[in-house]
């Protein structure tokens, strides 16, 4: 269904599920669509702010997807360790360019992020699930109470981020020191490189107008009861302008629509691309 061809710069294809003329409202047509999985353990949601019940499903299918989990690291002849900073955090979501994310959006992938990751690691859940929840706890008070002006993802180079994630590495830590001194010591050390993903989005044959959202973004909208298809009500879909890069990484849904009424819709992964040259994604008709 998708392949990559070598010209200029790496094409890749994207050959949606239907080509067809539009009849009714195809932008708003809908497919049958099961919930996300409840997100597993961090139980007592009593509180939640508004919509985070969403974002706690939707972080729980995203977790499940991942594939580049964080992982037990260490150089050759020093200690092994397991680092909570997730280098890639930024990049394993990126929203196109004029949409933003929720930092508490933000705050449900991290925390169910390094839940699956503790747990292909080989941490039993009695080491962190307790001190994972207070962390979040934590992070949902701040941002209750944070100014409209302080309402952005926090980057990875601020000090209040790095001093929450710290405080519960200290905390994991402490019950592996007591419960399973075997394991790897948990830690923060950080020291992430930045990374870009150049990224063209144009329809094939040319002229069609093509959309993209972030899966995690299309998962809320399946949690909160809405069409994550109808761009109406699940509102982070952003149309790709043909002769600009953007800078994506991640999976999202697609959906496009051609002059003559044919639409295609889907889902594809974009990964981090090499070079400054952008990759060229192509969304063709059948």
């Amino acid at each position: 269904m998708f392949r990559w061809i070598g010209w200029l710069a790496p094409v890749i294809v994207l050959l949606s599920g239907c080509g067809r003329p539009a009849s009714g409202n195809p932008d708003a047509a809908k497919i049958a669509v099961s919930p996300p999985a409840a997100p597993a353990a961090l139980p007592d949601n009593a509180g939640y702010p508004p919509d985070y019940a969403a974002f706690k499903a939707a972080a729980a299918e995203f977790a499940k997807g991942e594939t580049h989990l964080i992982q037990v690291d260490g150089e050759p002849g020093e200690a092994r360790h397991f680092d909570l900073m997730d280098c890639a955090e930024a990049d394993r979501v990126k929203e196109p360019a004029g949409q933003a994310a929720s930092p508490l959006e933000t705050l449900a992938r991290r925390v169910a992020l390094l839940q699956r990751s503790l747990l292909t690691a080989g941490y039993p859940p009695e080491l962190f699930e307790t001190a994972l929840r207070d962390y979040e706890r934590r992070e949902l008070a701040y941002w209750a109470a944070a100014a409209p002006t302080e309402l952005e993802v926090p980057d990875q180079s601020g000090d209040r981020y790095a001093r929450a994630l710290t405080r519960l590495a200290s905390d994991i830590e402490a019950a592996r020191q007591t419960r399973r001194p075997d394991l790897p010591a948990i830690i923060v050390e950080g020291g992430c490189g930045a990374a870009e993903s150049p990224a063209v989005i144009r329809s094939d044959p040319p002229g069609g107008r093509v959309w993209v959202i972030t899966k995690f973004a299309f998962d809320v909208c399946k949690a909160s009861r809405r069409d994550p298809w109808d761009r109406e009500t699940c509102a982070r879909w952003s149309e790709m302008d043909p002769g600009r890069p953007a800078e994506l990484s991640g999976n999202y849904a697609y959906q496009a629509r051609w002059p003559d009424g044919s639409t295609g819709r889907g889902t594809r992964r974009i990964e981090q691309a090499p070079g400054d040259t952008p990759a060229v994604y192509l969304v063709r008709k059948n």
